[in-house]
């Protein structure tokens, strides 16, 4: 029979063995963990002296993210935001796995400290470090957390994109700008982008292409520094220089150069893949997104996110499908998007989404009824069928007052076949009237301003058929909705958020839509009317 002192040296020298056996295997493991991201990162190397050495801390980062967890609702209570972005900084490195105080954090700057600010730059570079603090931080840290693509679709969404700050056109101008510097404005350069290789080497590999690198570093210019200065930038560039660019027999090359420059931009200034906004814009998906525009970013990281995470019926998915469906709704309604000169936004409806978000409706609807094991019914569903209906009402109304009747028509049968309550059946033109009037009185900034462009749209393209009577009609019709909203404004928007653009740049921009839209014949007529110079050919 084996003596205790023997088991328990036998005993010993198991445990040794094992610790060894444990020890040895460190390296590896941590290099595993490593690659899957599941190592935790350095501390701060600002966190308090008196918090790292205290008792609290010692026994764990567990402890004392609960500790500074329990103080920043305390800090949120109290509104002491500042105070509170700096604990959530060093929660988010103590437990970078943590989604939600990624999510707080994001959001505490950029809702809560960022009006704060008294000027529109210093609002801007707080809800910036909002989004970006989840885009380039927390997401790659947790790159299946649906909830984090949400957070950050919504400050898109609602944050820029909604008219609730005070300074949101601000907002809206300093992301159009910065786009435009990357795709191409005003011709954008989607095309390009979508089909350049993802790589210098890729690109390069080509034996054209290589020639033609070679050639424009034979004038001292490194293209990959400065070719889009160059193309942006002719005049200051000699004759040699410009004929290359205009050499047909470099065309492809010349553009694939300016594709990959561009989508290298997007992938390191906002990290954006290009090949998935090429998905995003197909006319199966969601259709003409303009990227200068908040909602096209809400839309890109819902998908991104529904990408990266695979199927998802939680609670945050369900709230990231209604990021998706909601920033539709407002490309519908001012999707169309100008810039004036003086920095006032210009916007009227895009009624190309229309269709995008009638199917992507009824594809919810087939898709929440999978998730709950019911069959499906061919509409929207329970979840959506509301929002469904009233977005087809909209569109039923945007088509007709575009002059549309054959769409606004196929519209409104679809609707009545789909939901035969929704309306009283006595007609579309009944329809369109009550629809219009009730639209009308409850409108805010966005249908007033669309309605008014749809209106002296209508009017121009009547005035270039000669039917000068409808086309004063509209016009006067148009003026009244417009004095109407801007006296209903004066006394409450000292801010001038929600007021509309000069009543001389709408009639402007409703021209330059016009002309866009209407055949060459009535293009010129309308151009000689006004006196507008010929059409350059």
């Amino acid at each position: 029979m084996m003596s205790t002192t023997t088991k328990k040296i036998l005993a010993f020298v198991l445990a040794i063995s094992l610790l060894t056996g444990g020890f040895s295997l460190v390296g590896q493991l941590n290099e595993s963990r490593r690659s899957l991201g599941l190592t935790m990162l350095e501390l701060p190397a600002q966190a308090r002296p008196d918090l790292l050495t205290s008792v609290l801390f010692s026994v764990g980062r567990a402890l004392a993210v609960d500790y500074l967890w329990i103080g920043l609702q305390k800090m949120q209570e109290d509104g002491r935001y500042f105070d509170a972005n700096q604990r959530s900084e060093w929660i988010c490195q103590l437990q970078p796995h943590f989604t939600s105080v990624w999510i707080f954090q994001a959001w505490n700057m950029s809702y809560n400290i960022s009006v704060a600010m008294t000027s529109g730059a210093d609002r801007w570079r707080w809800v910036k470090n909002g989004y970006e603090l989840l885009r380039d931080r927390g997401i790659p840290l947790n790159p299946k957390a649906i909830g984090m693509y949400q957070q950050l679709a919504w400050i898109f969404h609602h944050k820029i994109g909604a008219m609730s700050d005070d300074y949101h056109w601000y907002y809206k101008i300093q992301l159009a700008r910065a786009m435009e510097d990357i795709i191409g404005w005003p011709d954008a350069k989607y095309d390009v982008i979508v089909k350049a290789p993802e790589t210098w080497e890729k690109l390069v590999a080509d034996p054209r292409m290589a020639e033609f690198v070679e050639k424009i570093r034979e004038f001292k210019i490194d293209p990959q520094e400065k070719y889009l200065y160059l193309l942006s930038h002719r005049g200051e560039f000699g004759q040699k220089v410009i004929a290359l660019l205009d050499n047909p027999g470099y065309a492809h090359e010349k553009d694939m150069l300016e594709g990959f420059l561009r989508a290298d931009r997007l992938r390191r200034e906002w990290k954006m893949d290009a090949k998935i906004i090429g998905e995003l814009r197909k006319d199966d998906m969601y259709g003409p997104l303009d990227f200068r525009t908040p909602e096209a970013h809400a839309v890109y990281w819902s998908y991104a996110g529904f990408k990266a995470v695979g199927a998802d019926t939680s609670f945050e998915a369900l709230n990231t499908d209604r990021v998706i469906y909601g920033s539709l709704q407002e490309l519908t309604r001012r999707g169309r998007f100008v810039i004036t000169a003086e920095e006032m936004p210009l916007i009227s409806p895009d009624i190309r989404f229309i269709p995008v978000l009638h199917r992507i409706y009824l594809s919810l609807g087939k898709k929440w009824a999978a998730a709950e094991k019911i069959p499906w019914d061919g509409t929207a569903g329970e979840t959506f069928k509301d929002g469904h209906i009233n977005y087809m009402k909209k569109a039923i109304g945007l088509y007709y007052q575009y002059g549309r009747e054959d769409l606004a028509k196929k519209y409104w049968d679809m609707m009545l076949k789909l939901y035969p309550y929704a309306e009283k059946n006595d007609g579309l033109e009944a329809f369109v009237r009550r629809y219009v009037r009730e639209d009308i009185k409850s409108m805010g900034l966005t249908d007033v301003n669309s309605t008014v462009v749809m209106f002296l749209g209508q009017a121009y393209q009547r005035y270039a058929m000669g039917d000068d009577y409808s086309a004063l009609a509209m016009e006067r019709w148009a003026k009244t909705i417009y004095d109407s909203y801007m006296q209903g404004q004066e006394g409450k928007n000292e801010t001038g958020r929600m007021n509309m653009a000069p009543w001389k740049d709408l009639k402007n921009y409703a021209i330059k839509m016009s002309l866009q839209s209407l055949p060459e014949n009535l293009r010129e007529r309308l151009r000689t009317r006004l006196n507008l110079p010929p059409e350059k050919k």
